[in-house]
């Protein structure tokens, strides 16, 4: 079974960091089965962060690296129906979105 390991719980939210909540809505939105565990100590991530997943015997840190992963070893569909514009402004939303966190971060 996947293991999804991920920042305690914050506000009725499954994870308080944007990361984490990326794969957790990708896990739900496609229907796989997994365990979450809610996690501090980040010293058996393979990035040293969290998230992270397990699968069988593999780790895999980075949300954007476990999406790639799980789509590929499990021939994940739920993009195939894009067309190319919209696979780019996928792309733009993620990046800008994910590049803002560290921005407001910092601003706090």
């Amino acid at each position: 079974m996947i293991t999804l390991f991920s920042y305690p719980e914050l506000y009725g939210l499954e994870d308080n960091n944007p990361y984490g909540l990326k794969v957790f809505a990708f896990f739900k939105l496609c229907g796989l089965l997994f365990d979450h565990r809610h996690i501090l100590d980040t010293k058996s991530a393979p990035r040293g962060q969290l998230p992270y997943v397990t699968d069988d015997q593999e780790s895999i840190g980075d949300s954007d690296a476990i999406i790639a992963y799980l789509k590929r070893k499990y021939g994940l569909t739920i993009d195939d129906v894009l067309t190319p514009i919209q696979h780019d402004l996928d792309f733009l939303i993620r990046r800008a979105l994910d590049d803002l966190h560290w921005v407001m971060s910092y601003s706090r």
